[in-house]
């Protein structure tokens, strides 16, 4: 999903039926411990940050409200 991951950031990016490709990140991965917990960290915080259920519903009155 674009909106979560952010290349080298929150995840890696493989191009579309690349097996091989996505073996290399599943290995990276795998050999760096601190990589994962990174990513993982900086992607929690992402999705906190724009997911949020509050921030969620206010957007949605948002959309309601303007709608009518």
């Amino acid at each position: 999903c674009r909106e979560i991951c952010i290349p080298e950031v929150t995840g890696l990016q493989v191009p579309p039926r690349d097996p091989r490709s996505l073996a290399a990140a599943l290995k990276r991965l795998i050999a760096d411990p601190l990589l994962r917990k990174r990513m993982g960290d900086h992607g929690r915080q992402l999705v906190e940050a724009r997911f949020a259920l509050p921030l969620v519903l206010d957007r949605m009155m948002s959309i309601y409200r303007d709608l009518s």
